[in-house]
């Protein structure tokens, strides 16, 4: 028996980034390649608001990628808060690419459940990040560093 193939989406995301910048998919297709390199991992950021995951991971011709949807509130509270640091960050990017070539390495049937879940995970970390957000104090911390930024922009 082989092994199931992961559907290439590296066409569907240069149709869509060269649609919003006005060129074709084919060139942006090449620019996104040329840019990766041979790495075969890459985080990137997007901005998917609209009931959009917190994550997803695709196959984009010899690179996977893990975006991270920064219009989520998992974004703000449990990826980047106040103070976090690279290595925080790096062990949640560690988990979430642990799902995510789960969900890329399984059958198509197993893939449509983890997608399925992955909406679901998506909406209860929607509840509840805003609670951990208010738990943690975090608006205090981010209207602090805001008022900061606000008065060294004033002074330079």
């Amino acid at each position: 028996m082989t092994a199931p193939t992961v559907p290439d989406g590296l066409m569907a995301e240069a149709a869509d980034r060269a649609r919003r910048v006005g060129i074709s998919a084919s060139l942006m297709a090449a620019a996104l390649v040329a840019h990766r390199g041979a790495r075969a991992f890459v985080v990137e950021i997007e901005d998917k608001t609209a009931g959009g995951s917190f994550y997803r991971v695709t196959q984009e011709g010899p690179t996977r990628v893990l975006y991270l949807n920064i219009g989520h509130p998992f974004y703000a509270t449990i990826y980047d808060p106040p103070g976090s640091t690279a290595q925080h960050r790096a062990f949640i990017e560690t988990f979430l690419w642990i799902l995510g070539t789960s969900e890329l390495d399984a059958p198509e049937d197993r893939r449509v459940t983890y997608a399925r879940e992955r909406q679901r995970w998506s909406r209860d970390l929607a509840t509840a990040a805003p609670l951990l957000d208010e738990l943690l104090g975090y608006p205090d911390e981010r209207a602090a560093l805001a008022a900061a930024e606000t008065d060294d922009d004033a002074e330079a």
